[in-house]
């Protein structure tokens, strides 16, 4: 039994310790001349599309979910796509969105293979959040819309889905619940 307690307490440990990745939210409060035509490139380890450009200025209904800055897609959407790629695979929960009315939505890839679809959302003036509902990996994001103009704002990605137990770990795992499968065995034969 006390094999069982301290094996248990080696697993409990272990996945206590394990680092848990950090969710991220991009204000692009950090850009440096958001202008309405610069384009933002890479930026803290998203790589947009020429369709971006940051905008700092107060325009309703384009109005941002903190600060100022935010992003606006080049000639607005018009049944086509602005999409941004991450750097490296992580999670993306979603981001704000203001407009004049077009609904959007994301679709989400993975090494270029369509992997989720979000619900769609109108836009108005009041910044809303698109979630994606997606826990996944995912390395590219692809934006969706009709005609009319959107901004976004507040981009949300990683956090703990994104974490991937270190083989240490998995091997403590297996060697702790088959410590405890074996007391268990131990305990009902001696009963």
């Amino acid at each position: 039994m006390k094999l069982a307690r301290s094996a248990g307490l080696a697993l409990f440990l272990a996945l206590a310790a394990r680092p848990a990745a950090a969710q991220t939210v991009e204000t692009f409060e950090g850009f440096g001349s958001c202008d309405n035509s610069t384009n933002m490139g890479v930026f803290n380890g998203i790589n947009y599309l020429s369709e971006f450009v940051c905008y700092a200025y107060p325009q309703s209904p384009y109005n941002a979910s903190s600060g100022t800055n935010r992003l606006r897609i080049n000639n607005g959407i018009t049944v086509s796509y602005a999409e941004f790629s991450f750097l490296s695979p992580t999670t993306f929960q979603g981001a704000w969105f203001a407009g004049s009315g077009p609904s959007v939505y994301f679709e989400l890839y993975l090494s270029n293979g369509l992997v989720s679809t979000s619900g769609s959302l109108g836009t108005s003036s009041t910044p809303t959040f698109l979630a994606t509902n997606y826990f996944g990996n995912v390395d590219k994001v692809r934006l969706i819309g009709g005609n009319g103009q959107v901004v976004l704002d507040d981009l949300t990605w990683g956090g703990p889905t994104d974490v991937v137990p270190e083989p240490a770990s998995m091997t403590l795992l297996a060697t702790g619940l088959g410590l405890l499968g074996a007391a268990r065995r131990r305990r009902q034969k001696s009963t």
